[in-house]
C-alpha cells in the first residue's frame, strides 16, 4: 500500500511528510515525536479530514491499530497536541507564544516571585522549562529556525495559517515585534475573514493596516504559503 503525504502540525512546527497506512498507532507516534519533539505519552493526535476543514477527529485505537483503518487521505492535516503541561515543549510554546495575544498579569513579578508553592518556583527547584541548563540553547535554536523561515517569506504573498484551525489571507509584515518581545520573528497576516485579533497594530503601533479582527501576529511555523483560493465561510465547533 502506497505511503500518504499529509501535514504534520504542532504548536512549534509545520511540516509535510510521509506515513505509511501500514504503520501502527506505536509507530506513528514514534516518528511523531521526532518531527514535533513531542513523546508518545505526551501526545493527543487530531486528524483533520480535509487540508481545507477545521472538521476533525481524535486518532484512537490500540497501539497496534494501523493507520490503513482510519483510510487517512492525501494532504490530510494531523495536528499533534502537547498533553503535557509541564515539559519543555510546553515551555518552549509558552517562550514563543503562537499568536499575539498580549500578556496580563494580575501580579506583580516581586508579588509572584515572593510567594511559595508557584508553578515557577517548583520548575525552578526541579530544574524544568526555562530552568533546564539547556533551556537557552534550544530555544536559540527554534528562534534561529523562526528567522530562516522568515526569510523565505514575501510581503502580499498568499499563505495559510495551519494550527487548531485553518485561516486564508496575505503576508502584511515579517520581522520582530518589540512590543511583543525582542527576539521572536512574527508574520503579520491580514486574514480574508474577521477571524484575527487584531487590525494589524500591537499595543498602539501599526505594522499594517486591515479591518478590525482580520489581523494577527503568527509564527512563521504556522504559515505556508501558497496559491489558496477564499474559503467559504465555515464555523468550527473547537472555538467560540
Amino acid at each position: 500500500m502506497a505511503d500518504v503525504s499529509v501535514y504534520i502540525t504542532s504548536g512549534l512546527t509545520s511540516s509535510e511528510r510521509r506515513i505509511s497506512p501500514q504503520w501502527d498507532i506505536a509507530h506513528l507516534k514514534q516518528r511523531l515525536e521526532f518531527v514535533t519533539g513531542i513523546p508518545p505519552a505526551d501526545q493527543k493526535i487530531w486528524v483533520y479530514k480535509t487540508p481545507t476543514s477545521n472538521a476533525r477527529y481524535e486518532l484512537k485505537g490500540g497501539e497496534e491499530t494501523t493507520l490503513n483503518e482510519f483510510r487517512i487521505a492525501p494532504y490530510t492535516r494531523i495536528h499533534v497536541e502537547n498533553i503535557n503541561q509541564n515539559s519543555d515543549i510546553s515551555e518552549l510554546e509558552s517562550a514563543t507564544a503562537q499568536d499575539d495575544d498580549e500578556p496580563v498579569f494580575n501580579l506583580s513579578e516581586d508579588q509572584y516571585n515572593s510567594m511559595d508553592n508557584t508553578v515557577r518556583r517548583w520548575k525552578e527547584e526541579n530544574k524544568l522549562g526555562r530552568f533546564d541548563p539547556d533551556y537557552q540553547s534550544k530555544k536559540s535554536r527554534i528562534l534561529e529556525e523562526h528567522r530562516k523561515l522568515s526569510e523565505s517569506f514575501e510581503i502580499g504573498a498568499r499563505c495559510r495559517t495551519m494550527n487548531m484551525m485553518e485561516r486564508r489571507g496575505y503576508i502584511r509584515y515579517v520581522g520582530i515585534i518589540p512590543e511583543i518581545d525582542n527576539e521572536s520573528y512574527w508574520v503579520g497576516v491580514e486574514f480574508d475573514e474577521p477571524v484575527g485579533k487584531n487590525d494589524g497594530s500591537i499595543k498602539g503601533k501599526a505594522y499594517f493596516r486591515c479591518k478590525a479582527n482580520h489581523g494577527s501576529f503568527v509564527k512563521p511555523t504556522l504559515v505556508q504559503v501558497g496559491d489558496f483560493g477564499i474559503k467559504e465561510d465555515e464555523h468550527s465547533d473547537d472555538e467560540v
